[in-house]
Formats: C-alpha cells, sequence, structure tokens
C-alpha cells in the first residue's frame, strides 16, 4: 500500500521540468505545472520521467561498460605485449643457449685434438729418444763417440770446470770458484774428432 507522505518525481510534458508529486496529486490523476501553468496527466509525467531515468541510467550503464571494455582491451593489449616480449627474449634466450652450446662443443674438439696432437708429439719424441739413446749405447758399446760417432776416443782426467767456477762465483761470491772443482780428478773419455766429454758408461749426450 502506497504511503500518503510519499513523493513521486514526474516531468512536465509541456515544458519538460521536473516536479515533485504527493499522494494527493497522484490520486486526482493531474496537475497544474508550477512552471508553465499548463494541466498534465499524472500518470503521463510520471512514465515520462520514470522513462528518461531508465534511459538515463542505461545509458550510465552503457557508458560502464565502455569503460569496462575499454580497460579489458587495454589490459589484453598489454598481456598481449608481454606475452609477445616474453616470447622473443625465449626465443633470443634459446637462440643464445645454443650459440653458447654450439661454441662449447667446438671448443671440447679443439681440445681434444690439441690433446691427440700433444700426445702424438710426445709419443713421436719419445720413440727418437729412445732410438738415439740406443743408438748412443751402440756406439759406446764399439768404443766410438757417443756424440759424433768417431773412434778417436781417449781416457784422462778432469779438470778444473771454468763455467761451473765462474757461474757459481757470480751467484754466491768467490766462495763460489771452490765448486768448480768438484769432480776434478776422475776419468772422463774425450773425443779427438768433435772434443766432447762424458764419463764411462755415461752414454747421455747434452
Amino acid at each position: 500500500m502506497v504511503q500518503k507522505e510519499k513523493q513521486f518525481p514526474a516531468r512536465c510534458l509541456h515544458c519538460n521540468e521536473e516536479v515533485i508529486l504527493d499522494f494527493s496529486t497522484l490520486e486526482a490523476r493531474r496537475f497544474k505545472c508550477p512552471f508553465c501553468q499548463q494541466v498534465c496527466d499524472t500518470q503521463q509525467s510520471i512514465r515520462k520521467r520514470f522513462f528518461e531515468q531508465q534511459l538515463q541510467n542505461q545509458e550510465k550503464s552503457r557508458a560502464v561498460e565502455e569503460k569496462r571494455s575499454k580497460r579489458a582491451e587495454k589490459i589484453r593489449t598489454i598481456e598481449e605485449c608481454t606475452a609477445e616480449l616474453f616470447h622473443s627474449a625465449r626465443e633470443r634466450y634459446r637462440a643464445y643457449a645454443a650459440e653458447q652450446k654450439r661454441k662449447t662443443e667446438l671448443q671440447k674438439q679443439k681440445d681434444q685434438e690439441l690433446r691427440k696432437r700433444r700426445a702424438k708429439e710426445y709419443e713421436r719424441k719419445r720413440e727418437l729418444e729412445e732410438k738415439l739413446e740406443a743408438e748412443q749405447r751402440k756406439r759406446m758399446q764399439r768404443g766410438l763417440c757417443p756424440k759424433c760417432g768417431a773412434d778417436a776416443v781417449g781416457l784422462t782426467k778432469a779438470g778444473y770446470d771454468d763455467q761451473a767456477g765462474l757461474g757459481c762465483c757470480m751467484l754466491a761470491g768467490p766462495a763460489g770458484l771452490l765448486l768448480g772443482a768438484v769432480g776434478s780428478g776422475e776419468t772422463v773419455c774425450v773425443c779427438k774428432a768433435c772434443g766432447h766429454q762424458y764419463k764411462p758408461g755415461d752414454h747421455k749426450v747434452e
């Protein structure tokens, strides 16, 4: 049941001004506009005001919906840009990782080849040293010079070592001259062809 003190907003059918109707005016079904002094139908005036209010509400709802749509579009655009940037960054990282892996594999291959080459060089050097040592041993067994292979080899006593004495003198002072006499008096073999000196049984040639 409608209360008598309740007010009803309405709209004048002639001047379109907003008026407030009370319950008594609503029961009379007609009212006089205080602005244009024209008589208007109460139900039509209320219906017109109601339709205008509904239209305003629809416009507000549409504006809110458009605002939400724009915001959603903006968020979607940001998400798409972020996804695109993430995808691009991931692709760049994958390319970088693949390049680093390729470089690592290439470096491993180079290291392996270098180790193999060094191993071959070491093996070849060792074979040459063994061959040279065997050849020197054969020369010494035959009484030849292990350096040049000449048979003009004689025995003598080792004397003072000038080079050792001078080097020790430069390092330790005058007392180092005494080190040059170390080993003097020992029997050594001397090749008369090349001048090479070596101890009997020592087949190594420096």
